[in-house]
């Protein structure tokens, strides 16, 4: 194994609310380059060699993906993000820290039918959470217009308009700056893909496997080793689900990612939504 070092865009981006803030962490600076999302995958026509034979070029499986790896790890990373934001989804995450006896975990459920309107459901124990708490639920819908909150933790729930300051009659803030971009994954799977040595262990398709291992990584701010993935892409460039394993300082971190695509709308407004929206709290 080569011994890699990279800087990984936080994944926990994916998942943290930050307290006190009009939005959640995300986005980049990275170049972005267009991708294509929705083709089937194609055949590099033969090109001629110096022996005067022609060879078949690798076929193209995916985006910037053939069966001999990850080529162009942007376009893959983009073709992930941009299928994403065109469809409604429905995706899951999780963190499990274990150590020793300890355990600590953060799971969430991101039911999107556009940028404005979804729902996020997202719980942890012994793990950020959101607005300064480490432990409980907190949940945010987005109805085109607003985004109210429901956070359950030591025994108390809340529920809230996400406004643009602390007064009351503050305007809401608009989901699309609330849903940050690093909820699509983009940046994390390019870091991945463009660093990591990735292998292709399933070309038949619809959905192609692929396997990474890095020696030594930064995640989190922390160094990571022992990293190990399994990843299962589509034809259009789709990461379908992720799972990602490695060690850190004593700790075992297990972190996984799936996404489906919907037909209809997943997000569903909340029975608690009008609690929410006249600003009222109780236990």
């Amino acid at each position: 194994m080569h011994r890699r070092r990279l800087l990984v865009a936080t994944w926990c981006a994916l998942l943290v609310v930050c307290a006190g803030c009009s939005g959640f962490p995300g986005g980049s600076s990275s170049p972005t380059t267009p991708a294509t999302t929705g083709e089937s995958p194609t055949t590099v026509a033969p090109t001629a060699t110096a022996d005067g034979p022609t060879a078949n070029a690798t076929e193209q499986l995916a985006p910037g993906l053939t069966a001999n790896g990850v080529t162009d790890a942007l376009a893959l990373a983009n073709a992930h993000r941009d299928v994403l934001t065109s469809n409604p989804f429905v995706q899951h995450t999780s963190l499990e820290r274990t150590n020793g006896t300890e355990r600590s975990f953060r799971r969430s459920t991101l039911r999107y039918a556009n940028q404005s309107h979804w729902l996020w459901n997202v719980s942890a124990s012994g793990v950020p959470l959101a607005l300064g708490v480490t432990s409980g639920a907190f949940v945010s819908y987005a109805d085109g217009q607003k985004v109210v909150y429901r956070l359950e933790a030591n025994g108390e729930v809340v529920y809230n308009v996400r406004r643009i300051s602390g007064r009351a009659d503050a305007p809401p803030v608009p989901p699309k700056r609330v849903l940050p971009e690093s909820v699509y994954g983009r940046d994390f799977l390019y870091t991945l893909f463009a660093n990591a040595d990735v292998t292709v262990e399933d070309t038949q398709g619809p959905a192609y496997r692929l396997t990474g291992t890095a020696e030594e990584l930064v995640i989190d701010q922390q160094t990571a080793t022992n990293v190990e993935f399994t990843a299962n892409v589509s034809e259009a460039g789709l990461v379908r689900s992720l799972r990602l394993t490695y060690e850190q300082g004593n700790a075992t971190v297990e972190r996984t990612l799936s996404v489906e695509l919907t037909d209809g709308d997943p997000a569903e407004r909340p029975d608690w939504y009008d609690r929410a929206v006249n600003q009222t709290s109780g236990g």
